[in-house]
């Protein structure tokens, strides 16, 4: 028995600098809500701590109702390159979540 499987005797969906190209955009995508819940957080903790101005209070409130949608984005964006990753690197993808599946559950717990 192998430690890492055999490719899909199928074949891809679609040609490789394409997936290539799509993973690309939609890991950059994702890497925008990302940093941008990133800095949203810090920068409402700035906001939260710091003097308390009329302007401020409005610019937290408003930041504040952008922020669950902007991490639910990148929750939703981060989808499509795993799925790009499980379609590109299949046998290898399989393999290291089995070897990682400990870790993966750690995380849930």
């Amino acid at each position: 028995m192998d430690l890492i499987p055999s490719p899909d005797s199928l074949g891809l969906p679609a040609p490789v600098w394409l997936l290539l190209l799509l993973h690309d955009v939609t890991q950059t995508i994702h890497f925008l809500f990302m940093n941008f819940v990133l800095g949203g957080s810090w920068f409402l903790l700035w906001l939260h701590f710091g003097r308390k101005v009329d302007w401020k209070e409005q610019l937290y409130q408003r930041c504040l109702s952008v922020l669950p949608v902007a991490l639910s984005m990148a929750i939703t964006f981060g989808i499509g390159p795993l799925l790009f990753v499980q379609v590109l690197y299949g046998q290898f993808f399989y393999t290291a979540n089995i070897i990682m599946g400990h870790f993966w559950l750690g995380l849930l717990l």
